[in-house]
């Protein structure tokens, strides 16, 4: 079944994979989004004119919608998927769209229906060049959808709440503070509710979130009522009002958490993410991107035997688990092998966009290997088809793709979020374009989007609707980091050369921390001492640009520099926690439990 998907970006997908051909070209995707738009009234010629060819002469324009619309119904297969002569309209049987799945949904009074289909803004970065009626009309539909999707969420919160039912109406508010991030009355009633189910550090952390975004949106304090509300939870002062339960119809629908990504977590549960580094080059090329990958998940696995057996281990076939998600290495469509490392980028920054919001995350180097025996089995004929076999191999309930390409001087990036098992697309993320030259800034964007998305329709621990605000390192940083990770492993007599990669690594991106941390893992595995306490001490002082992950490296490093055995195998089992079902982070746990004579837990 052909699906136009409008929400969080503009994609035609066909059983799971995107459309390509005439049909995935901007302007023809665009008119089918103005023929969804319009249902079964259906829209004239010359307002598709008006609308897609403003600027141009109106016997070219006629011309250029007469072709769109011939390679449209080829590239679909049916020539009735755009029916009608003077007035076209889009055969919903043909192709579906959520846009009308919203609309039929908010008609019928279905207020669950609505917010399980809304995966986002309304054709969320798309513009056409020479379109400005369109980018108007797009803006307005945008505006006026947000503002029923936000209009549906905030009635299912209200009904929540006179259910007394707090949990599920934190779940609601935080979807709307998530599509509205600088709306005070959102984060206030988002904080209400998480402090009345007693989750008071939440309410607070979700106060210094939306603070530091309205900041750096609108360039000043957020409403008084929130910072009042805040001071008051900080002080102490408040109390939870006393709610009576009212008799309410309960909406149709899964609970809030279940709804967008039915088969991924239950209210109480966050889910898993695994990255593997999908790559059909040699296992010698493949490495250095892989290690890096892995970043500081990797980093962290002091034992040099989880790098001796990493190529060697293979996990079996994993149990379902509906907490596990699979982020893959985004593909590269651009047709130029040096942008390859920008896949790699993407899959490890979303990576650590959804460990800085709570999520569990399963390291990429150990998810490689189960995409290695998938790519091993011979070719998969759908994305669909992939995702699955990729599931089954690491019992992941959701699978998260994606790909770049690039446009003139664009990079164009977009993500797709799918439960092979009921062959469902649950969020597409994009387009996100930017700068050819500035991968990371898009990557950066692309990562908030699905972790934006993940985080709504999940509702995980304190600040999942708005994810920590961290940035992805550049490019040419990235590699050169890499480079220094893999020169290590295949000579570690020659620790000069891959500190000599990792230092320009931070010449070009000082903010960066992995290369900070692979230096003291170097320092540490040659148990140079001296060294290490000098590298511990200067990242010491830059623990306020350190997420989780680096900052359970620093206490194993610093536990190593202090003989403290206790504390390195309370810092392994902290890695392992963020990173479950991973081979470095076990073998790391099992390695520092042996230190300390503990064989019930090196067998587990």
């Amino acid at each position: 079944m052909l699906r136009l998907i409008t929400f969080g970006g503009l994609s035609l997908v066909d059983d799971g994979a995107p459309v390509t051909g005439a049909a995935s070209q901007r302007s023809r995707l665009a008119l089918l989004a103005v023929l969804a738009a319009s249902g079964q009234a259906g829209v004239s010629r010359d307002k598709l004119l008006a609308c897609l060819w403003p600027e141009s002469e109106a016997e070219r324009a006629r011309h250029a919608l007469k072709q769109a619309v011939y390679a449209l119904r080829r590239d679909l297969g049916n020539e009735n998927a755009i029916a009608g002569t003077a007035t076209l309209t889009l055969d919903p049987t043909i192709v579906t769209s959520d846009l009308r799945e919203f609309e039929d949904a908010v008609t019928r009074g279905d207020d669950a229906g609505a917010v399980s289909v809304y995966g986002g803004a309304f054709l969320d970065g798309v513009f056409v060049r020479g379109a400005a009626e369109f980018d108007q009309w797009a803006a307005t539909e945008r505006t006026r959808l947000e503002r029923a999707f936000l209009d549906a969420v905030e009635r299912l919160a209200r009904n929540a709440e006179e259910r007394n039912d707090i949990t599920s109406a934190a779940q609601w508010w935080r979807r709307a503070a998530a599509a509205e991030p600088v709306s005070g009355r959102y984060a206030l009633s988002l904080m209400r509710s998480l402090a009345e189910s007693g989750d008071v550090s939440a309410a607070l952390q979700h106060a210094r979130v939306h603070d530091a975004v309205v900041r750096a949106e609108l360039d000043s304090p957020p409403d008084d009522a929130v910072t009042a509300f805040a001071e008051q939870l900080r002080k102490g002062d408040w109390t939870p009002p006393a709610r009576v339960p009212r008799e309410v119809a309960v909406p149709s629908g899964a609970p809030p958490a279940a709804q967008a990504v039915e088969a991924v977590v239950t209210p109480e549960q966050s889910p898993t993410i695994v990255a593997p580094a999908i790559a059909a080059e040699p296992t010698r090329k493949r490495s250095r991107l892989v290690l890096a990958a892995g970043g500081l998940l990797a980093v962290a696995a002091i034992a040099v035997a989880g790098a001796l057996t990493r190529d060697r281990m293979m996990r079996p076939t994993q149990p379902p688990s509906n907490r596990r998600i699979v982020v893959a290495q985004f593909a590269n469509q651009t047709g130029d092998a040096k942008m390859n490392p920008a896949g790699f980028l993407a899959a490890e920054f979303i990576v650590k966009m959804l460990i800085e919001s709570n999520f569990e995350v399963v390291d990429p180097s150990t998810s490689a290997s189960a995409l290695q025996s998938i790519l091993g089995r011979g070719q998969l004929p759908t994305a669909n088809d992939s995702a699955a076999a990729l599931a089954a191999e690491t019992g992941a309930a959701t699978v998260v793709t994606g790909s770049f390409y690039r446009e003139g001087d664009t990079l164009l990036f977009q993500a797709t979020v799918r439960d092979p098992a009921k062959r469902l697309i649950l969020h597409v993320i994009g387009p996100v374009a930017g700068k050819l030259t500035a991968p990371q800034e898009i990557v950066s964007t692309l990562a908030r989007k699905i972790s934006v998305a993940m985080a709504a329709s999940a509702d995980t621990t304190p600040g999942a609707s708005t994810a920590a605000l961290i940035t992805p390192p550049t490019i040419e940083a990235f590699v050169h980091t890499a480079r220094g990770w893999e020169m290590f492993f295949e000579r570690p007599a020659d620790t000069a050369a891959a500190f000599n990669e990792l230092a320009l690594a931070l010449r070009i991106d000082t903010a960066y921390m992995t290369p900070r941390l692979m230096r003291a893992y170097i320092l540490d595995v040659k148990e140079r001492w001296a060294d290490l306490a000098s590298e511990v001490k200067q990242l010491d002082s830059r623990r306020s640009q350190m997420g989780r992950v680096e900052l359970a490296a620093l206490a194993l490093y610093d536990a190593d520099l202090r003989g403290d055995l206790v504390g390195r195998l309370r810092a392994s089992r902290e890695l392992l926690r963020l990173s479950p079902g991973s081979i470095d982070m076990s073998l790391l746990v099992a390695i520092s439990a042996s230190y300390l004579h503990r064989p019930s837990e090196v067998l587990e």
